[in-house]
């Protein structure tokens, strides 16, 4: 851990020496989750430190680390973007070549409705972060991106052995409003290999100048599906949202979302309600299981609790934006550690949250 921070310290110094431009940027995500009684939990998804440097004209150099689950120092990325475009002379068509340890691909679809249900089908396919080559192209509203991957033995968390490839496409606002992604995921691990086929999209459209509705959805097919090992074959989500501006100071958005597979149509259903007020806001979120993921109804000695149409949880939360910094404090309701808006486990029957995020 120590290594690596004076290496970061090193470069982030070399970089203010050499680097015609320079950049520190630091975003955290941490909280803690209690029942007040026996469990306390907390957990930091983000705590993450990264420098920007330009090497020079068309190469920026950058590197971002973390602490991991055993809380030691470790890279989230390091790598090299090149703009071939500007080095080419192109005109209208930018191209940027990736290289380094870092994600496979640059996907643009965001998650854009409450509990996130609609996103079933993006999620499901994430490759993994590795030794990474990746050349991006953005031409006007439309984009694409090729990218390959590779276990060389890092210290990072992948579990495979082989490589992995990706295609994407995609466009932002070809059609105002309208965002889509599509592509194809491939792995082989030398031993065995699959594909994945992916399709995300979400359409915003105002209803006037106050009020906006948004429909997403997402689907993505697994080669490698095996009904009697549980691995789903399709998986597919879709939800409607709808923002409205109250005034100017506060405003309301809400959404339903579903999501299923191959085997269960409709398997989860969510959705809540979120008000905002200037640099406060509340937020009440849901979601029902209609034949959750992973339990087993026909043996009681497994789980003897869970069965078909439970409630996995209801999430009210409350937060103020100070600043930079966003505090948020809330309760959920659940027997199956679900809730929308915290950051560390959930206690199985429930509990208290705090989460404090910021971003500079």
């Amino acid at each position: 851990m120590k290594k690596l921070l004076v290496l970061f310290v090193a470069l982030a110094v070399a970089s203010t020496a050499f680097a015609a431009d320079f950049s520190f940027s630091w975003d955290t995500d941490w909280g803690w989750s209690s029942n007040f009684d026996d469990v306390y939990n907390s957990a930091a998804s983000e705590l993450e430190l990264a420098v920007a440097a330009d090497i020079d004209e068309y190469n920026t150099f950058g590197i971002e680390i973390e602490p991991n689950a055993a809380g030691n120092l470790v890279y989230n990325y390091f790598k090299i973007t090149t703009d071939l475009g500007a080095y080419l002379g192109l005109s209208g068509v930018g191209v940027s070549w990736v290289n380094g340890f870092t994600d496979p691909g640059d996907e643009e679809y965001a998650d854009v409705l409450r509990v996130g249900l609609q996103n079933a089908g993006l999620n499901a396919v994430d490759l993994t972060k590795d030794w990474t080559t990746d050349v991006n192209l953005d031409f006007g509203a439309f984009w694409a991106s090729v990218a390959a991957n590779w276990n060389l033995g890092a210290a990072d968390d992948a579990t495979s052995n082989g490589t992995e490839y990706q295609f994407l496409v995609g466009s932002v606002d070809a059609v105002a409003g309208l965002s889509v992604e599509a592509g194809v995921k491939m792995w082989d691990d030398g031993v065995d290999s699959g594909n994945y086929l992916q399709f995300d999209g979400a359409y915003v459209f105002p209803v006037d100048d106050a009020l906006s509705l948004t429909v997403a959805g997402s689907f993505a097919n697994n080669s490698e599906g095996d009904r009697d090992a549980g691995v789903w074959e399709q998986v597919l989500g879709a939800g409607i949202g709808v923002d409205y501006a109250i005034d100017s100071m506060t405003s309301l958005n809400a959404s339903v979302e579903f999501e299923g597979d191959d085997d269960e149509m409709l398997r989860v259903l969510g959705g809540g309600v979120g008000l905002a007020y200037g640099d406060f806001g509340a937020d009440v979120d849901f979601a029902y299981a209609m034949n959750p993921v992973g339990f087993d109804y026909d043996d009681d000695d497994v789980i003897d609790d869970v069965a078909d149409g439970d409630l996995l949880g209801v999430d009210i939360s409350g937060y103020v934006k100070i600043g930079l910094v966003q505090f948020r404090v809330g309760y959920a309701v659940t027997d199956f550690n679900w809730a929308n808006n915290n950051r560390a486990a959930i206690p199985f029957e429930g509990g208290a949250y705090m989460r404090v995020t910021a971003d500079f």
